[in-house]
């Protein structure tokens, strides 16, 4: 035998015995624990059920067409949005069930009644939520731009794929009405209060900054986070934080490049969460929001419309420094973002002296009097902001008392941000503050 045929045989041979030693291995081997055979199975069985209960709107040719005439065609259930269900009640026990599906857990001990599931009715008709009058002109596919507004999207670099503006934020204006949370976020829950879900919002935005995350990143957690407490009114007050890790974890999967490993995850928890804990949160944080993920955040209508009113770094600061504060109150959390993000520059911009102009009213769908609210809710904010961080330069680091949440502040008062947060007028004594509330009381 040749030294070049001896050679294949031998390599042959290897491969061979690789091969088994790996077909041995994998009948050997169990999974790590039950959770992630439980996140398999549920993760398919849910991918299946939305690909047969999804109606998808395709262009319907002509045969199609006379099918529906002559009523051959058959009609596709179509599921109801979760907001438009009739019964709070059945829609949270229809969740909870879910939950208690993907996690093989049959007896919940954290749910303090038996409520019995009732099946959601596949044939009912979708009713469309009534558009508020200010906001048609954004809805509108085929409005044309009035002479007098300039037109904000001939300007632009070729990444900013001008072209396709308008159709990309008159999609994500009708996704943001399937979106919409509850006025009264924490009213049914128990143990969870608007102090502690003000902690949590504070303790991922310092995540965020330790792991260097995208501002996406973190408004997306906040409104994960959000529509889950919305759902899910059992939730124990020791499993809150393993739900803020578990949302900021998912965010972080969709938002970034590279995700925040688990072990860097445990570690920051400090022991309050283990492995196994975090996996089930997130299996349950996914299953009751039945995989809608990606809500339209504020940051996105921001960066549209600071885009058309052309303002610099400073500006566009100060309206994120209200859009994070925003974040640790649940009245301004539940707002549209659309709206939340049009206020928060409305501020911005008053700081300035300037108007808010028919270019932005187009482009945003709001006019100037249809943001005073939100406009008095943010000067609200920015007080109490302001008022905890002149407490704290006066108090002991450690002491207990009610400004305990103030990363927000002393995050924007840092040169990195221009410290947008420690101008004048945006201190306790600010008369353009006290200007918004009283014009929104007077109003």
């Amino acid at each position: 035998m040749s030294m070049y045929k001896a050679q294949r045989l031998l390599a042959e041979t290897m491969r061979n015995r690789r091969k088994q030693q790996r077909e041995q291995q994998e009948q050997q081997q169990q999974p790590d624990d039950f959770v992630a055979s439980n996140i398999r199975s549920f993760a398919d069985k849910s991918y299946q059920n939305f690909r047969q209960q999804r109606r998808i709107s395709q262009p319907v040719n002509q045969k199609d067409s006379q099918q529906q005439i002559n009523g051959k065609r058959r009609q596709q259930p179509v599921r109801e949005p979760l907001r438009q269900c009739s019964n709070n009640s059945q829609q949270q026990s229809l969740r909870r069930s879910v939950c208690q599906k993907a996690t093989g857990n049959k007896n919940d001990n954290t749910c303090k009644s038996d409520v019995k599931v009732a099946e959601a009715d596949s044939t009912s008709t979708v009713e469309v939520a009534p558009v508020e009058p200010s906001r048609l002109p954004c809805l509108d596919r085929s409005a044309t731009l009035p002479a007098d507004v300039p037109d904000a999207d001939q300007r632009g670099h070729c990444t900013m794929v001008t072209a396709y503006a308008k159709d990309i934020f008159v999609y994500l204006a009708e996704r943001e009405l399937a979106y919409t949370l509850p006025n009264n976020l924490l009213s049914g829950h128990a143990e969870i209060t608007e102090r502690s879900r003000a902690v949590l919002v504070d303790w991922l935005l310092q995540l965020s900054g330790r792991f260097e995350l995208q501002s996406d990143t973190f408004h997306l957690s906040v409104r994960l986070l959000d529509h889950y407490l919305a759902v899910d009114s059992c939730l124990a007050k020791h499993q809150l934080q393993s739900l803020g890790a578990a949302a900021l974890w998912l965010a972080s999967k969709l938002e970034e490049v590279y995700c925040i490993s688990l072990g860097d995850l445990l570690h920051v928890c400090a022991g309050a969460c283990g492995r196994r804990d975090l996996l089930t949160m997130e299996t349950r944080l996914v299953g009751a929001l039945d995989f809608h993920l990606l809500p339209p955040l504020p940051i996105t209508f921001l960066r549209r419309l600071s885009k058309v009113a052309g303002v610099d770094n400073r500006l566009h600061f100060i309206a994120k420094y209200l859009l994070e504060l925003a974040t640790l109150s649940t009245d301004l959390s539940c707002l549209p973002a659309s709206r939340l993000a049009a206020g928060a520059l409305r501020v911005s911009l008053g700081s300035e002296l300037r108007d808010w102009s028919k270019q932005l009213a187009f482009y945003s769908g709001y006019s100037a009097e249809s943001l005073r609210s939100v406009c008095a809710s943010l000067a609200r904010a920015v007080l109490r902001a302001a008022a905890g961080g002149a407490e704290s330069r006066h108090q002991h680091p450690h002491q207990d008392h009610h400004h305990q949440h103030r990363f927000v502040y002393q995050k924007y008062r840092s040169a990195n941000y221009l410290s947008v947060a420690a101008c004048s007028q945006f201190q306790p004594d600010s008369s353009y503050l006290a200007g918004l509330i009283a014009d929104c009381d007077a109003g």
